[in-house]
């Protein structure tokens, strides 16, 4: 296959229907499109130009049909594996497809005539996995299974926007109660971007942000009084910044998202629009994520005697069941005094999944959430009781080990990669993780240590993954 220049490819035999999803996609992605008539040009257009970023795919096409071109698409061997919507103005078709979709990695399926602005709302959403299908019944929501954790929800909606409109960093801001924090996303693994980043924008502009519900555009900082006077630029990378708000109907729930660039912001009114759209879908998230919380524990947020409740259900990534980044960071702050008190050697390991996303591309979200739970299980399994094992974000885990030092965290880090790759993985092939160790210096300083580790990360990620730096 060529080096493959991301585009979008739209195979819809109708002219007047290719035009409109191509002028759709194009708004969305602001990719180059490319449109044909036929499953041949498709085929082609695949083998000359490597494989699109999107598929938008009739399932009734001459000469070779829909699920075809989209079965021999599946076989190629890709980094970034196509996302897929399948569209077709007969029911049974689209019935067809929503059957498959889990096998042919298809994320939506839209009628023929569905208008631009549906097609927008699956590319927004991340080309959500769940056909669109009226006809099809809706299953019955398991509370259990539907719980979210509000960090979650802001730090996927901020890796979401920095990719959609391909800016070098994004930020959420959360602030549930009297507990708020930042979600920082750079382009590359390196802790010192991170922190250059977060120290760049102050927390209280996004709280602002938030607090005000309307969007804050600023093309370029520089001479800015604004930003003069709240946050300085002195020595800073950032010279582009835009933030809305997310809404929520919690009152006790503020959020925003903020994307930055290292050159003037040229973002125009219609992206401004949909980097709202995507910060409403993100509110919506929050309410449903807030609901459980508020199901779970009845009353909380009245009953100062379910307080605590509610803090160990938020301290607990729902999904794996080991603990999320708030409730790790409390753990990891009383072992880092007791190593300190007691001069003992600490260590930590930062665990990446390899590929994961195309785990999600191809085989749809339910398959991930099951490698997240499958990986995190082998983890906790081979870990001593007392290691601290945090979901970190995503696809990453963080290993906090008392009494360890640098060669045997590494050991570990080594042990634990093996046992990741020889994992039953239940049909979705070989999976390996890469990972990075730190030990903490004399002066226990969690944010450095994990710079290093996050910084090494990136380095085994660079090496060709499936190793320990």
């Amino acid at each position: 296959m060529p080096p493959t220049t991301p585009y979008v490819l739209i195979a819809v035999s109708n002219t007047t229907r290719a035009a409109i999803f191509r002028d759709a996609a194009a708004e969305c992605l602001r990719l180059d499109v490319a449109v044909v008539r036929d499953g041949d040009a498709a085929m082609d257009t695949i083998t000359s130009r490597g494989v699109p970023a999107l598929l938008i795919v009739d399932l009734s096409l001459p000469r070779v049909d829909g699920f075809t071109v989209v079965r021999r698409l599946r076989r190629l061997a890709s980094e970034t594996p196509t996302r897929v919507i399948a569209v077709s103005a007969h029911e049974a078709l689209r019935a067809a497809a929503g059957e498959l979709s889990t096998a042919l990695g298809i994320s939506g399926v839209l009628a023929l005539d569905a208008d631009s602005a549906r097609l927008q709302e699956l590319i927004f959403a991340g080309l959500d996995p769940t056909p669109d299908l009226a006809e099809a019944p809706s299953p019955t929501p398991d509370p259990a299974a539907s719980l979210i954790d509000p960090e979650e929800v802001v730090e996927r909606a901020s890796v979401e926007v920095r990719r959609r409109f391909r800016v070098p960093a994004s930020i959420g801001y959360l602030r549930v109660g009297e507990e708020e924090g930042l979600t920082v996303h750079v382009a590359l693994h390196d802790g010192e971007q991170l922190v250059a980043v977060k120290e760049a924008v102050d927390m209280a502009l996004l709280r602002q942000v938030a607090e005000s519900q309307e969007p804050l555009v600023v093309p370029s900082v520089e001479g800015h009084p604004l930003f003069a006077r709240m946050i300085g630029t002195g020595g800073s990378s950032v010279r582009g910044f835009a933030a809305v708000p997310i809404a929520s109907s919690r009152e006790f729930v503020r959020a925003s998202l903020c994307v930055l660039d290292t050159q003037q912001l040229t973002l125009t009114a219609a992206d401004i629009d949909a980097l709202a759209a995507s910060a409403r879908q993100a509110g919506a998230e929050l309410d449903r994520a807030t609901t459980v919380l508020a199901e779970r524990t009845p009353s909380v947020f009245e009953m100062p005697d379910d307080i605590e409740a509610l803090q160990q259900l938020a301290a607990t990534d729902p999904l794996t069941g080991v603990a999320n980044r708030r409730g790790g960071e409390k753990h990891i702050a009383n072992e880092i005094s007791r190593a300190r008190r007691e001069k003992r050697p600490l260590s930590c390991i930062l665990i990446d999944i390899d590929r994961f996303k195309a785990v999600n591309d191809t085989f749809g979200h339910q398959a991930g959430d099951q490698l997240l739970r499958d990986v995190s299980g082998l983890l906790r399994r081979t870990v001593r009781a007392y290691d601290i094992l945090v979901r970190w974000g995503g696809e990453e885990f963080l290993l906090v080990l008392p009494g360890v030092d640098l060669k045997l965290a590494r050991t570990l880090a080594d042990r634990l990669r093996s046992a990741v790759e020889a994992l039953d993985t239940h049909g979705l092939g070989r999976v390996t993780v890469s990972a990075g160790a730190a030990e903490f210096e004399n002066d226990y300083d969690f944010s450095s240590t994990l710079r290093t580790a996050d910084r090494r990360l990136y380095q085994a990620k660079a090496a060709g993954r499936n190793c320990v730096v």
